[in-house]
């Protein structure tokens, strides 16, 4: 029986939650009705600490609901352990570290995690014939459960928070979401006016947190501190830079921008003469609508030639 990819992660996500409440709850939290419900946990620790999934469901209530904040849930012990079997399967070095735990007088524990793992193990998911195959990539993902508790110190009831969507861009099965080309040229144009501000991080807000930039092969930028530093640079050397964007093209979710550069290289230790290059970004647009990875290609030959002797000006459309 094939499974929901989003539940299984869902379901696993409540069983990380619960290894990090025993780790990080202070002592002085601990009331009796919290000692009850740790000594829940910490057994469910040690269960999941083996993988034994069976063990984890017994300490959820059989009808144990699991919200997943779009209107969809997952309901029962015997599925909880049915699907966190095969996350085991799947990802059998699964690493969990909290971030921050609050328990609260209402029999409520709220947990934000962070999940390290690596895909060893074949993985249903609904839809395609066949299971996706052991990537063998790393991926790291962040979430946040609410949990209540019912009188019997069993976990009843999740309000679960996973970045699903980061876990399959990183094991590649997310290809991003297919753009609305209009949307997307009107995007090209604003960042091509990012790129004109004089305000590097209005460029970088383009990209995804963990977008990245890579130009003619090199080592990317990765993260917006990293891109602002890139725009900044060439900000900073070309104080009266503009740049153009001349055209676009779009196919589901990708798409190349071309541009040319126009510029006089003014900047600390530049050689104050002007360039003009044309070149491309070869987009992928992630899930958020914001750029996950960009390829840039222009002849840097032609780029270093002219900060030597500049160029020959000609009308132009700036």
């Amino acid at each position: 029986m094939r499974r929901s990819v989003v539940w299984s992660v869902l379901a696993t996500g409540l069983c990380w939650a619960a290894v990090g409440m025993a780790a990080d709850v202070p002592v002085d939290r601990e009331t009796t009705v919290h000692g009850k419900h740790l000594v829940h946990i910490r057994s469910l620790v040690a269960a999941f600490n083996r993988q034994d999934a069976t063990a984890c469901a017994a300490h959820f209530a059989a009808s144990a609901i699991w919200n997943r904040g779009d209107g969809s849930s997952f309901q029962g012990r015997e599925n909880f352990a049915a699907v966190l079997e095969d996350f085991f399967t799947a990802f059998p070095d699964a690493v969990l570290t909290t971030s921050q735990l609050l328990a609260f007088e209402s029999d409520t524990v709220l947990v934000e995690w962070v999940l390290k793992g690596t895909h060893l193990g074949d993985w249903s998911i609904p839809g395609r014939r066949q299971s996706i195959p052991a990537t063998g990539r790393s991926v790291q993902i962040v979430g946040a459960n609410l949990v209540d508790f019912n009188t019997s110190g069993e976990i009843e009831r999740d309000e679960a928070r996973i970045d699903t969507a980061g876990l399959l861009n990183q094991l590649g099965i997310v290809q991003g979401r297919a753009s609305n080309p209009a949307e997307l040229l009107g995007f090209a144009e604003r960042y091509t006016a990012a790129w004109n501000s004089q305000a590097p991080a209005k460029m970088a807000n383009f990209f995804s947190e963990e977008g990245s930039l890579s130009i003619n092969g090199g080592l990317p930028a990765v993260g917006r501190d990293a891109l602002t530093a890139v725009a900044r640079s060439f900000m900073t050397g070309f104080p009266d830079m503009k740049l153009l964007m001349d055209g676009l093209h779009v196919q589901r979710d990708r798409a190349v921008y071309l541009w040319t550069f126009v510029g006089t290289n003014t900047g600390p230790g530049g050689s104050g003469l002007r360039v003009r290059f044309s070149g491309y970004e070869v987009w992928k647009i992630g899930v958020d609508g914001l750029i996950a990875k960009s390829n840039g290609h222009f002849d840097s030959g032609a780029y270093l030639r002219q900060l030597e002797v500049g160029i020959r000006e000609t009308p132009t459309r700036e």
